[in-house]
């Protein structure tokens, strides 16, 4: 079954709609993710430029995360254990963009590929 159906719920073809197994799947899949993610991230600590978009990535999603979901929570006052517990995790993210050369990306034209050798 085609995992976005399963995830959205709109098909004739799910017979059994378990919105709870679905979550459920979707965040162990998430978390899974996250883990392969994050070792990747660390080998970009030690080569920043060669795993530079994973590391861009890994600071772009973070910051969004930042901004969209935890920013307006905590200016509702509404942070709860759950949101803390993510925050601290996403903690690290701080060493990871101190180890990406902002300077030398900046200058970097997008689309340019990168020199053969």
């Amino acid at each position: 079954m085609d995992p976005w159906v399963a995830l959205l719920g709109r098909s004739d073809q799910v017979v059994e709609r378990n919105p709870v197994r679905v979550r459920e799947l979707a965040a162990g899949t998430v978390e899974c993710l996250l883990i392969a993610l994050s070792v990747f991230a660390l080998a970009g600590v030690r080569y920043p430029e060669r795993m530079l978009p994973i590391l861009v990535f890994e600071v772009t999603w973070k910051v969004v995360w930042l901004v969209l979901i935890a920013l307006p929570m905590w200016r509702a006052d509404a942070l709860d254990e759950a949101t803390i517990t993510q925050l601290a995790s996403m903690a690290w993210v701080v060493i990871i963009a101190a180890v990406i050369p902002w300077r030398w990306l900046a200058r970097q034209p997008l689309g340019r590929r990168p020199a053969a050798g």
